[in-house]
């Protein structure tokens, strides 16, 4: 315990796996019991501010807000989840002029550790349950150093070969709102667009995502996304 050069009295505690509740705890008893008599109690940790991208024009703050907190791990009582979630704030929200929104938020550094390696925790998984290709639509990111990861020219959608027994990719192509790759005689596409657009320019969309499927008439073909 000490005092900072404001003026003000710094409680550190031990770093652990307790110390987020032990925090809490601590904090909660300061308040009550010296009430009005202290101006605030709050927590000191290392934040980071993560942007956004790619998001659609109807988003809304609240939601962008919940699918950032639903991505940090934990169980519902698990108080080191419960903190980090409840520290992850929208401190921006703003239109592009492709339509599409930016957003950026301010969290802990342990969450945004964990929101930006989304790809690897998403390849993970699938590998452990066994599961050859991934359809991505809306991602959060591009990892551009995959070469088994095939985006979207808009980057709003992917296709992914992630399994151990998966063949090896022998073509790809990608186009706005859709990606594909080719693994033997079969060709997986997976597409994605904003249902925000035009009907004009859905169906500008969709006769390039059909010019594109008509090229692999001798292979078999699998559509999907939203």
């Amino acid at each position: 315990m000490r005092r900072t050069r404001d003026g003000h009295l710094l409680v550190e505690l031990a770093k652990g796996v307790g110390s987020v509740e032990a925090a809490q705890k601590l904090s909660s008893a300061i308040a009550t019991r010296l009430g009005e008599a202290v101006g605030a109690v709050c927590h000191i940790g290392q934040y980071a501010v993560v942007e956004i991208i790619d998001l659609d024009a109807v988003a809304t703050e609240g939601e962008v807000l919940a699918a950032l907190r639903a991505a940090i791990p934990g169980a519902e009582n698990d108080q080191a989840a419960i903190y980090d979630r409840q520290s992850v704030q929208i401190t921006g929200l703003w239109s592009t002029r492709s339509g599409q929104q930016i957003a950026t938020a301010r969290m802990t550094r342990a969450s945004a550790s964990v929101i930006t390696r989304i790809p690897q925790l998403l390849k993970q998984t699938v590998l452990d349950q066994a599961i050859s290709v991934v359809l991505v639509s809306e991602q959060l990111c591009n990892p551009m150093e995959d070469a088994n990861w095939v985006s979207s020219d808009d980057n709003r959608c992917a296709v992914v070969a992630v399994g151990h027994s998966v063949p090896p990719i022998e073509d790809r192509d990608s186009g706005t709102g859709f990606a594909w790759i080719k693994l033997g005689s079969l060709v997986i596409y997976s597409c994605y667009y904003t249902p925000n657009c035009s009907v004009a320019e859905f169906e500008e969309y969709r006769s390039r995502s059909e010019d594109s499927i008509r090229v692999h008439r001798d292979c078999q073909v699998v559509v999907g996304g939203t």
